[in-house]
């Protein structure tokens, strides 16, 4: 099974994933489709894989699980018509999630405005200064009167 585990992890760490809020988001989103396969014991897999926090996928898969109940107590109880008003609940939340733009901006890290470079501070690493010493003898002294 390692080596498996080891194919999946690497191709996807070349993914390139989003932010956490899309990692949350497409991990509720596929174990909420209640097809084989796509449950909580795979999601947990996918957000190992991705390197989720543990308390962003345990909340992530809980959704999950619970809109795939959802979906299907919807199916049963209310036939075609509850099914597709399930379905459709589910594609608004993960199409918000997915189709909302909002950039946060990381002005801790950033001079305002980006292109005024006046406040960041350049060069302030200054060396140790080396110690300055005399020398006062190069005699060997050997014995008790060292």
């Amino acid at each position: 099974m390692k080596p498996i585990l080891d194919r999946a992890e690497k191709k996807s760490s070349s993914l390139g994933v989003g932010t956490l809020d899309k990692q949350w988001a497409s991990l509720a989103a596929f174990v909420g489709i209640p097809l084989p396969g796509t449950g909580a014991w795979t999601g947990a897999m996918g957000a190992f894989l991705l390197g989720m926090p543990t308390g962003l996928a345990l909340s992530s898969i809980f959704a999950g699980v619970v809109s795939a109940g959802c979906i299907m107590s919807a199916i049963t109880l209310a036939g075609k018509k509850g099914g597709i008003a399930a379905l459709a609940i589910l594609a608004l939340f993960t199409g918000k999630e997915f189709l909302s733009s909002k950039e946060e901006k990381q002005d801790f890290l950033e001079a305002d405005p980006y292109w005024d470079q006046s406040a960041v501070p350049v060069n302030v690493y200054k060396n140790k200064a080396p110690f300055v010493g005399k020398v006062v003898s190069t005699k060997r002294i050997v014995g008790p009167q060292a």
